[in-house]
């Protein structure tokens, strides 16, 4: 109960410094949060493509053919968009990520590139201009406030 009594204590205490009010705004929240759900989006829609891939192709390869980290990286949903979140955040070098569905095809390999190509530089853009467009917004209004109100109090003297 304490600890809960202290977070409140700095978020109110965050709400009243002109930096807090602005990170703390929902009109920077919200767009960020709309990125962050169709970074999601994406990241599922390649993962089902890619899972889908590695376990077709294990099932019609016999093992002594199956490359060795194929169903390690792709066998599954979870551990490939585990695999594909690393693959752009650095978590691990994106070509190594790559080989394995490389040896199924070039053609596979040709998709993670462009999976790569559109998260690091389409999405992952897209998301950070729009927290800081809404940051700077809330910045213009904060500003316009402070503004307004210091003529209200100079009216007043």
């Amino acid at each position: 109960l304490l600890r809960v009594l202290r977070a409140a204590r700095a978020v109110r205490t965050l709400k009243s410094m002109r930096v807090g009010r602005m990170i703390m705004a929902p009109e920077v929240w919200q767009p960020l949060l709309w990125g962050c759900g169709i970074l999601i989006c994406i990241l599922y829609i390649f993962s089902l493509v890619f899972a889908s891939a590695a376990i077709d192709f294990a099932g019609h390869t016999s093992k002594d053919e199956l490359p060795q980290r194929l169903l390690k990286l792709y066998g599954s949903m979870g551990r490939s968009m585990s695999t594909l979140f690393a693959a752009i955040t650095a978590g691990e070098p994106w070509h190594d990520l790559m080989q394995p569905l490389k040896a199924i095809s070039s053609v596979w390999g040709f998709f993670f590139q462009a999976y790569v190509f559109i998260m690091a530089f389409g999405v992952m853009n897209t998301v950070a201009a729009l927290f800081f467009d809404g940051l700077m917004h809330r910045s213009k209004v904060d500003r316009d406030f402070a503004l307004s109100e210091s003529n209200a109090k100079d009216r007043r003297r």
